[in-house]
Formats: structure tokens, sequence, C-alpha cells
């Protein structure tokens, strides 16, 4: 979830509208994007949720693992990851 002031910036459209359970359990509907992310020299591409000003912005789990990281839990830090399809 980025949000859309800033998706809007870099030209990002929506393509559709969806209902989503953020993490307090409210819900909400938000519309969602197609985007090119880049982290540590990797990239993929993903749906981008376009959030409002009180919404939190973070980077999904999905499109980490596309590009072929994941989160230790433990230590909040990213690894290397065999990507599968």
């Amino acid at each position: 979830m980025i949000r859309k002031t800033k998706l809007q910036v870099l030209d990002i459209k929506p393509i559709d509208e969806v209902k989503l359970t953020l993490a307090d359990g409210s819900k909400v509907l938000r519309k969602i994007g197609v985007a090119r992310f880049h982290l540590r020299g990797k990239s993929a591409m993903g749906f981008v949720v376009f959030g409002e000003p009180k919404d939190e912005e973070v980077l999904g789990v999905t499109v980490l693992e596309t590009m072929g990281w994941s989160v230790n839990f433990k230590t909040g830090k990213l690894k290397s990851k065999r990507v599968r399809f």
C-alpha cells in the first residue's frame, strides 16, 4: 500500500477496486494498480494499493517473494530466497 498521491506522481493508474481488511480489522474499499518494484538489485511486477493519507505504507510479502526475498521475522531482515513458479 502506497499513498495515492505518490502513485499519481509516478503516473500509476488504478485498474480496479477491492475490499480489504486492514491490520486493525476494519474493512475498506481501495483502488489498485500495477507497478514495477525494485529492491536491492531485484525487481518484480505486482499489485499496489492506492492508500489514503491515514493508511500505513507497506510492501507486501507477495511482491517480496516474487523478487526472491523473504523476511526473517525474528530479526526483521530480508534474506534471499529461491523463487518458484
